[in-house]
């Protein structure tokens, strides 16, 4: 994997993280979570030329679906969230 690739993924995962720890997911579990979600939507990104922001929050959403569906509420609805 290259070195960007790993830059982006490591932050989409501390990003992840974060959100995780937002809906009350416990710190260990939200960074474990977040390495397995992040792993997945770069590979999925790197199968596509272009991508838009609401083709990657629904990516993270399916993703996150997996292990926690508040996390998954969350990035289903970002745009909507006030």
């Amino acid at each position: 994997m290259s070195e960007k690739i790993m830059l982006e993924r490591e932050a989409l995962a501390k990003q992840i993280a974060c959100d995780a720890k937002g809906v009350g997911i416990p710190t260990g579990a939200a960074k474990t979570m977040a390495d397995q979600v992040a792993e997945k939507v770069i590979g999925w990104t790197r199968k596509r030329n272009t991508i838009t922001e609401a083709d990657l929050y629904r990516q993270l959403a399916k993703e996150s679906k997996k292990y926690n569906s508040d996390l998954a509420y969350v990035y289903e609805n970002h745009d909507k969230i006030i």
